[in-house]
């Protein structure tokens, strides 16, 4: 069997910035141990599969069936691997209503191309006021947070420090990081300030739970970012930088019935077949 792959740099207009993502095209559901397998050997932060809803009144052309595997678990969403799947689909020229719908484990996500960036519909993340411990700031070489939330449909954690240097400066010691007790189901920490302009805030993401110790540029952790600097900075309409060694931006917008459109451009950097 082959199985036609792509990667695919996330939240870039560059080769070699963003994050970069496996997109694997599929007619139909592979297993999941093969998936997993296949994320395994990718080694990205996050491998999508993907194949078209076919002959179903309930799914309309340009429907399709969308999972994301990291390197060691399956994860129910995840928005660098939706971009770039979208960047695909659209450079294909698979797409014939003007729009993108993918099915995936947290609902039905909406992708549309707006002025050459790609825009996707998510969910809005729920948050919640919590209290870090100790063991987790000291790890992460923070002594205190200006603010902190738990994003409950994520399992992310939000930490806010004073400014944009020590975003950039935190090494956090991953494995220490898996051996502590958080005191709550993580899946992946969250630092972050607001920015320098034209940013309005910046961000890493740090998820060695999940098997991804540093996520380059992450747009799920934008569902926990976007509604918290919204409130905070009385702002619909946000732009976010990711300031990891590969750097990303993304253009945020809160909109009506708890959902954000998550705005970013992609590179097609490589393409081929799996041999399975």
């Amino acid at each position: 069997m082959k199985i036609k792959t792509y990667q695919i740099d996330a939240f870039t207009n560059q080769p070699f910035k963003g994050n970069p993502a496996g997109v694997c095209v599929l007619e139909e559901p592979l297993e999941e141990s093969l998936m997993q397998s296949i994320a395994a050997e990718m080694n990205l932060s996050e491998t999508a599969f993907f194949y078209p809803i076919l002959n179903d009144p309930d799914y309309p052309e340009d429907f399709y069936n969308l999972r994301f595997f990291t390197p060691t678990v399956e994860i129910p969403l995840c928005g660098h691997a939706t971009l770039a799947t979208s960047k695909l689909l659209f450079h294909l020229k698979k797409v014939t209503s003007g729009e993108i719908r993918f099915k995936t484990q947290r609902g039905i996500l909406t992708i549309a191309e707006q002025e050459g960036k790609i825009e996707m519909d998510f969910p809005l993340d729920e948050l919640v006021d919590c209290t870090p411990s100790e063991e987790l700031l000291k790890v992460l070489g923070l002594k205190k947070v200006v603010d902190s939330k738990f994003g409950v449909n994520t399992n992310f954690l939000l930490l806010r420090v004073e400014d944009v240097e020590t975003v950039k400066q935190i090494q956090p010691d991953y494995g220490q990081l898996l051996n502590i007790s958080a005191g709550i189901d993580l899946e992946a920490v969250i630092v972050t300030s607001t920015g320098n302009a034209p940013f309005d805030f910046s961000s890493r993401v740090f998820g060695p739970w999940v098997g991804i110790d540093e996520d380059p540029v992450t747009g799920s952790a934008h569902t926990v970012l976007g509604p918290y600097y919204a409130e905070v900075l009385n702002k619909k309409t946000l732009n976010a930088l990711q300031c990891s060694e590969r750097t990303g931006e993304l253009g945020l917008s809160i909109t009506e019935n708890n959902r954000i459109k998550i705005r970013g451009e992609a590179v097609i950097v490589l393409g081929g077949y799996l041999n399975i």
